[in-house]
């Protein structure tokens, strides 16, 4: 298989993993740890939570909600500030385009930090024209939020508020939250498809270890017996059996997921899902990107890193942001680097069992 087939799959297990580990939320509480490397994540056990995260955040990160009705009185005040506001990010995309310019002339390696500086510029270009038309447009205030939430990119960073990106992050995990449950469905119905259970497995951690025990020839009655999502996850078990190590590879490879698969990944990374026969080069492409990305990263450090470069960081890469903190989303993406260069199991602990939710999934039916 090809490298950008791999680092494809691995990308789709990876953002396919948090499916599961929400799900999972609702099954086991609020909280989801992952013991081996000590930290821990806190979800909300339904949507309904996901959405009401958007008030207690705005609340704790000092963001005012924006009046629901402003008066006559204080409409000209309003536009005013608008216009302040846009004038504020002309002059700031102005002066990082001479910035962007200084650095692409030189001959060096640009480090993370500077290469998405320059990323983000470049987007920014691309996005002026179709914003500037939009803010031109009558109704412009409804319409520029609709556009937001059907492509996130067409308002440049340098304009938008800080309300706008939590917003962003809050509908982000509530497509995950939805995306969710139709993976976990998925995971069971796979598992209960080859075996006849006495009782249905009520959590993916009891389905996925029946499954493996499954490929193993273990014992089912004995749950001692098979194997914890710990080992089969580990670069030693999977070097041990041989069996499982070739499905982990044959799995990492767009060409076994189906075009409905591949638009569930697609819908939960917020790529978009039109036209179909360009999803899997998108998605690929979209892989590949963060594989790069990754090893840029590694080098320069997650230490070195600001607070908005890391939440920037974890949400391209399906690692939830709501109610975790600095430190615990430091450890997060510290742990996915750590894994990112393995080519026998998932890159991201906490997001192993979305790996193996899918894998089974296609192994049983792809």
């Amino acid at each position: 298989m090809s490298f950008v087939a791999c680092s494809l799959r691995l990308s789709v297990v990876r953002q396919q993993a948090s499916l599961v580990a929400s799900a999972l939320s609702r099954q086991h509480g609020a909280s989801i740890s992952t013991n081996a490397h000590g930290w821990s994540v806190e979800r909300s056990s339904c949507v309904g939570a996901v959405q009401a995260r958007l008030s207690s955040s705005l609340a704790s990160s000092s963001v005012q909600p924006t009046p629901e009705a402003p008066s006559p009185s204080t409409a000209w005040q309003t536009i005013r500030s608008a216009i302040s506001d846009m004038k504020d990010g002309a002059v700031q995309l102005y002066r990082d385009v001479g910035q962007m310019r200084k650095l692409t002339s030189q001959s060096r390696k640009l480090n993370w930090a500077e290469t998405q500086f320059v990323d983000i510029t470049r987007t920014n270009l691309k996005s002026l024209v179709p914003f500037a038309i939009l803010t031109l447009l009558p109704g412009s205030f409804v319409i520029i939020p609709l556009a937001v939430s059907l492509h996130p990119t067409i308002v440049p960073t340098v304009f938008q508020p800080r309300k706008m990106k939590l917003e962003q992050r809050v509908a982000n995990a509530l497509r995950r939250e939805h995306t969710a449950e139709d993976v976990l469905q998925q995971l069971k119905a796979a598992c209960w498809n080859q075996v006849a259970f006495e009782t249905q497995p009520d959590s993916v951690h009891d389905a996925l270890k029946l499954f493996y025990g499954l490929r193993l020839n273990r014992d089912l009655s004995d749950h001692s017996k098979l194997p914890t999502l710990e080992q089969v996850t580990s670069t030693a078990y999977l070097e041990e059996y041989a069996e499982l190590r070739d499905e982990f590879q044959r799995a990492a490879h767009c060409g076994r997921l189906t075009t409905s698969q591949c638009k569930t990944v697609a819908e939960f990374d917020g790529v978009r899902t039109y036209p179909l026969f360009s999803l899997r080069s998108r998605l690929n492409a979209r892989a590949e990107a963060i594989h790069n990305d990754d090893i840029l990263l590694a080098e320069y450090g997650v230490q070195n890193i600001t607070r908005v470069q890391l939440i920037a960081a974890c949400e391209a890469r399906g690692i939830p942001t709501l109610d975790v903190s600095e430190a615990d989303l430091r450890q997060m993406l510290n742990a996915w680097l750590q894994l990112s260069a393995a080519e026998t199991k998932p890159r991201q602990p906490l997001y192993h069992a979305c790996y193996a939710a899918l894998l089974t999934v296609i192994a049983l039916h792809g």
